[in-house]
């Protein structure tokens, strides 16, 4: 997920930065959600289990154990036994818009993100919770 959203967030940012111009807090959120539907079509599948046989992550240990030794490997697993949509990341993004002299930030997961002012530190972002 994460190799994913540095090869492709970019090129979806400045998109739909564009469409909502007048509104970049909402081109913010637009974007996080769009990653998500990038991830949904086919070719994003694909590319998702493929950086994931390449890359495969490590079975906690009880999983190991429990495990059956005829388990099917990454390598043999269909996108759909993979279960990609059971993987994540967290992200911070920060925008700066030099004409109106204004910082504006998003966050999704477990990030947040902060400045130093002065020696202080600042709240730029807020928790991200699946309620809000």
């Amino acid at each position: 997920m994460a190799v994913f959203s540095n090869k492709h967030y970019e090129e979806i940012l400045m998109k739909d930065l564009k469409e909502h111009e007048d509104d970049i807090r909402e081109g913010l959120r637009v974007s996080f959600l769009n990653v998500d539907v990038e991830l949904k079509t086919p070719q994003g599948q694909n590319e998702l289990g493929d950086c994931r046989r390449e890359k495969p992550p490590k079975k906690p240990a009880l999983l190991n154990i429990l495990s059956d030794e005829r388990d099917k490997k990454d390598e043999e697993q269909t996108n759909e036994e993979m279960m990609l949509d059971s993987i994540g990341c967290t992200s911070n993004v920060v925008y700066i818009n030099k004409d109106f002299k204004k910082i504006y930030v998003a966050n999704a997961g477990d990030s947040r993100c902060v400045m130093g002012k002065n020696g202080q530190a600042v709240e730029m972002s807020i928790d991200h919770k699946p309620e809000s």
